[in-house]
Protein backbone atom coordinates (compact mmCIF):
# COMPACT_ATOMS: atom_id res chain seq x y z
CA UNK A 1 0.00 0.00 0.00
CA UNK A 2 2.96 2.30 0.79
CA UNK A 3 4.27 1.35 -2.85
CA UNK A 4 1.19 2.80 -4.45
CA UNK A 5 0.80 5.67 -2.16
CA UNK A 6 4.89 6.55 -3.20
CA UNK A 7 4.15 6.45 -6.83
CA UNK A 8 1.05 7.97 -6.25
CA UNK A 9 2.86 10.76 -4.73
CA UNK A 10 5.61 10.91 -7.69
CA UNK A 11 3.32 10.74 -10.29
CA UNK A 12 1.73 13.96 -9.10
CA UNK A 13 4.72 16.05 -8.24
CA UNK A 14 5.89 14.93 -12.00
CA UNK A 15 2.69 16.05 -13.51
CA UNK A 16 2.82 19.57 -10.95
CA UNK A 17 5.96 20.47 -12.35
CA UNK A 18 5.16 19.36 -15.96
CA UNK A 19 2.32 21.47 -15.79
CA UNK A 20 4.32 24.35 -14.10
CA UNK A 21 6.98 24.13 -16.93
CA UNK A 22 4.49 24.46 -19.98
CA UNK A 23 2.31 27.08 -17.86
CA UNK A 24 5.88 29.15 -17.83
CA UNK A 25 6.88 28.20 -21.53
CA UNK A 26 3.79 29.44 -22.58
CA UNK A 27 4.06 32.75 -21.36
CA UNK A 28 7.33 33.56 -22.69
CA UNK A 29 5.93 32.49 -26.10
CA UNK A 30 3.04 34.51 -25.97
CA UNK A 31 5.44 37.42 -24.92
CA UNK A 32 7.57 36.41 -28.30
CA UNK A 33 4.10 36.40 -30.22
CA UNK A 34 3.39 40.09 -28.95
CA UNK A 35 6.52 41.48 -29.97
CA UNK A 36 6.62 40.16 -33.38
CA UNK A 37 2.98 41.52 -33.69
CA UNK A 38 4.48 44.59 -32.66
CA UNK A 39 7.12 44.56 -35.20
CA UNK A 40 4.64 43.76 -37.81
CA UNK A 41 2.72 46.56 -36.84
CA UNK A 42 5.47 48.87 -37.54
CA UNK A 43 6.64 47.50 -40.63
CA UNK A 44 2.86 47.92 -41.51
CA UNK A 45 2.95 51.42 -40.56
CA UNK A 46 6.54 52.06 -42.36
CA UNK A 47 5.53 50.09 -45.62
CA UNK A 48 2.31 52.47 -45.94
CA UNK A 49 4.65 55.58 -45.61
CA UNK A 50 6.78 54.51 -47.92
CA UNK A 51 4.06 53.14 -50.32
CA UNK A 52 2.51 56.75 -50.26
CA UNK A 53 6.47 58.68 -50.83
CA UNK A 54 6.64 55.79 -53.96
CA UNK A 55 3.16 56.82 -55.43
CA UNK A 56 3.88 60.33 -54.72
CA UNK A 57 7.33 60.25 -56.62
CA UNK A 58 6.06 58.01 -59.41
CA UNK A 59 2.71 60.68 -60.29
CA UNK A 60 2.47 62.54 -63.29
CA UNK A 61 2.88 66.24 -61.40
CA UNK A 62 6.06 65.07 -59.69
CA UNK A 63 7.30 63.88 -63.22
CA UNK A 64 6.12 66.95 -64.51
CA UNK A 65 8.17 69.35 -62.29
CA UNK A 66 11.20 67.12 -62.30
CA UNK A 67 11.05 67.78 -65.82
CA UNK A 68 10.41 71.51 -65.40
CA UNK A 69 13.85 72.20 -63.11
CA UNK A 70 15.51 69.89 -66.23
CA UNK A 71 14.32 72.39 -68.27
CA UNK A 72 11.98 70.16 -70.57
CA UNK A 73 9.44 72.27 -70.12
CA UNK A 74 9.05 73.73 -73.63
CA UNK A 75 6.30 72.55 -75.72
CA UNK A 76 6.78 71.27 -79.08
CA UNK A 77 5.62 73.17 -81.84
CA UNK A 78 2.63 71.65 -84.18
CA UNK A 79 4.79 70.50 -86.91
CA UNK A 80 2.25 70.21 -90.47
CA UNK A 81 2.81 68.02 -93.63
CA UNK A 82 2.95 70.20 -96.97
CA UNK A 83 -0.01 69.49 -98.75
CA UNK A 84 1.07 66.81 -101.68
CA UNK A 85 1.39 68.17 -105.40
CA UNK A 86 0.59 64.63 -106.34
CA UNK A 87 -2.84 62.57 -105.71
CA UNK A 88 -3.26 59.31 -106.48
CA UNK A 89 -5.47 58.26 -109.44
CA UNK A 90 -9.49 58.56 -108.49
CA UNK A 91 -10.00 55.81 -111.32
CA UNK A 92 -10.76 52.17 -110.83
CA UNK A 93 -7.86 50.10 -110.56
CA UNK A 94 -9.15 46.78 -110.97
CA UNK A 95 -10.93 48.02 -114.38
Amino acid sequence: MKKIRFIGIIFSLLLTFGNLFVFSYSITLSDKIATIEDKTKTLNLNNAGLKKKLYSENSFEMLYNKAKVLGFEKKASTFYFPPTKFAYSQTNIHE
